[in-house]
């Protein structure tokens, strides 16, 4: 149990001396998640109305945060919404940001972002703020049945153990690459593999990107040999969605795919009769 406390302490420790929101880490005090909604698609027509809808997860202490909000074709775009939301400590909290008028001859893409910060004096020196960007587009969603591509797996570091018994004391590190050239990525999700491995703690970084982007996302993660494996989930705006599981190299096994396409597969047969 010792070594596991050490593990902490040195994330953590890593953790505040990196603190910015160009990155998402898994030890987030403030946590801000873009919440998909069939009735504002992030595809959008000229001249519409639009909002978006996040959730506010607060793993520090009770606070006022404030909403600040900036797109890339000017302030003008937001009409009258929410300014700053209260937030108990461990707890989520859902917001709005409404009134979000499309110009009637915008750019093919407009991306905007929000950004969440503390506003107690007490805690804005202990607390980072968290961001988010959105990326429209203007025109119709082109149907797509393609997942995410995760890929280029790459071991960073490992000294784990042969004994079980010693796991504890050892750490392992990968390198993930995530995209999506469809109509964009829209959520990451990673967890770790095992029965028991719920238990241990798992530490993760990757770059903040923009909801709806095409850019390549490098994820890096940072775990106790106790962790069996860590499994990388990759949703798109439409909902395709793949899940792979990279195993500890210690335990001789490879990594396994699986994939789940939440769209409609339209499978026609033709057959040609020649009387």
């Amino acid at each position: 149990m010792k070594g596991v406390y050490l593990f902490l302490v040195y994330a953590l420790a890593g953790h505040k001396a990196a603190a910015n929101v160009d990155h998402i880490k898994s030890t987030d005090q403030l946590v801000l998640t873009y919440q998909p909604s069939e009735a504002y698609p992030l595809f959008v027509s000229p001249g519409s109305t639009t909002e978006l809808h996040f959730k506010l997860k607060n793993n520090g202490d009770d606070s006022r945060f404030a909403i600040r909000k900036s797109s890339s074709i000017g302030p003008e775009v937001f009409g009258e919404s929410i300014s700053e939301i209260f937030v108990e400590r461990a707890t989520i909290q859902d917001f709005n940001i409404g009134n979000i008028q499309i110009p009637v001859q915008p750019e093919k893409k407009v991306t905007m972002e929000i950004e969440v910060s503390p506003m107690d004096e007490s805690i804005t020196n202990t607390m980072d703020s968290a961001k988010k960007s959105v990326v429209f587009t203007i025109g119709e969603a082109v149907s797509e049945q393609e997942p995410p591509q995760i890929e280029h797996w790459v071991w960073l570091h490992s000294d784990c153990k042969v004994k079980d018994t010693a796991c504890q004391n050892s750490t392992w590190d990968a390198e993930f690459k995530v995209h999506d050239l469809g109509v964009g990525l829209q959520s990451l999700d990673i967890q770790t593999m095992g029965k028991d491995s719920h238990d241990v703690p798992l530490f993760y970084k990757y770059h903040n990107f923009a909801i709806g982007s095409t850019d390549e996302v490098t994820v890096i993660t940072h775990a106790s040999c106790c962790v069996e494996g860590v499994s990388v989930t990759a949703t798109d705006l439409q909902n395709n969605q793949i899940t792979r599981d990279f195993p500890n190299k210690d335990n001789g096994s490879s990594s396994a795919s699986t994939t789940c396409v939440a769209a409609t597969l339209l499978v026609v047969i033709s057959i040609l009769i020649n009387l």
